[in-house]
């Protein structure tokens, strides 16, 4: 995965290592927040396009939505313990990735 995308309005990762998510920049979103994902595809805003916790959080959902086999989307609008189970899963990888990278910067600054 590149560090930085500037440039790149479009780009392919692969979720368990041979499923593809499509991610695409956009300028606006159909919801608020920064990411929204649909099925195998996220849209990332603008000026959130490099923040990796964003992206971990939206690929959560696309792994999900493959889980399922494409039936989590019908069932995030009917089953709200299902929506907040989802949520907390992509929130929990979303937190993981970024206590890492704080404590990375910790152990460096202190060195």
């Amino acid at each position: 995965m590149k560090e930085n995308w500037d440039g790149t309005n479009f780009i392919i990762i692969n979720v368990y290592g041979i499923l593809p998510a499509f991610i695409h920049k956009v300028s606006q979103l159909p919801t608020s927040g920064c990411g929204y994902s649909f099925g195998p595809a996220i849209l990332i805003i603008d000026k959130s396009w490099n923040d990796k916790g964003l992206l971990i959080h939206e690929l959560t959902h696309v792994k999900q939505w493959y889980r399922s086999f494409g039936r989590s989307s019908n069932k995030l609008s009917t089953d709200m313990n299902y929506r907040i189970k989802t949520e907390i899963e992509a929130l929990s990888n979303q937190i993981k990735l970024n206590f890492i990278k704080k404590k990375n910067l910790t152990l460096m600054s202190s060195t």
